[in-house]
């Protein structure tokens, strides 16, 4: 959609500006009122699932805006819906977020609740979601001195990390292939 289109482009800008900057707060406050509007247009059709998607997003985008009440209000909201409908994977990245949002309110034991089942489900999902997830645990366990739990979660992000740059290899060795071959081609001509 024109939406995921236009988060994509503000998630760019915070890489390049970083997350605080002016530039992306405002991108990702007015991403945060094009989902809300769209939530709300599509709550008069029987269109549930996208409803609940865009809850989502609107949360997401609230809590990259730095709009702590609004990301808790459209995250919650969304991880009810989303628990309803029996759409797990969409619950575990809704609790994720929630559980950084929390966190950020200074809700810790929140925060880990909502982490933790997050977490759980998202085992055996993408792992760039369940690197994010321990990304965020590590911190909070060791708030809590749960040293040996914030050690397993730097842990599992190791080996995920480890596990991503391996998928990435041989699609990194065959652009390398093809630009040697290119300059190849360039130094005959």
């Amino acid at each position: 959609s024109l939406l995921n289109a236009e988060g994509r482009a503000v998630d760019e800008v915070a890489q390049r500006d970083g997350p605080d900057a002016s530039a992306t707060l405002t991108a990702y406050a007015r991403l945060r009122d094009e989902w809300i509007g769209f939530t709300t247009r599509i709550a008069s059709t029987r269109l549930r699932r996208l409803e609940q998607m865009g809850m989502g997003n609107a949360g997401i985008a609230s809590l990259r805006a730095r709009d702590l009440d609004a990301a808790l209000h459209w995250l919650t909201l969304a991880g009810e819906r989303h628990r309803e409908a029996g759409m797990l994977a969409h619950l575990a990245t809704t609790q994720m977020y929630l559980g950084d949002c929390l966190h950020r309110l200074g809700r810790p034991i929140e925060a880990l609740a909502e982490l933790e089942e997050s977490q759980r489900i998202l085992q055996g999902g993408s792992p760039r979601d369940l690197l994010e997830c321990w990304e965020l645990l590590a911190p909070l366990y060791e708030l809590q001195g749960r040293t040996a739990d914030a050690l397993h979660a730097h842990k599992e992000m190791r080996a995920i990390e480890k596990q991503l740059a391996d998928d990435q290899a041989p699609q990194r060795a065959d652009r390398l292939r093809q630009e040697a071959e290119v300059a190849a081609l360039i130094a005959d001509w």
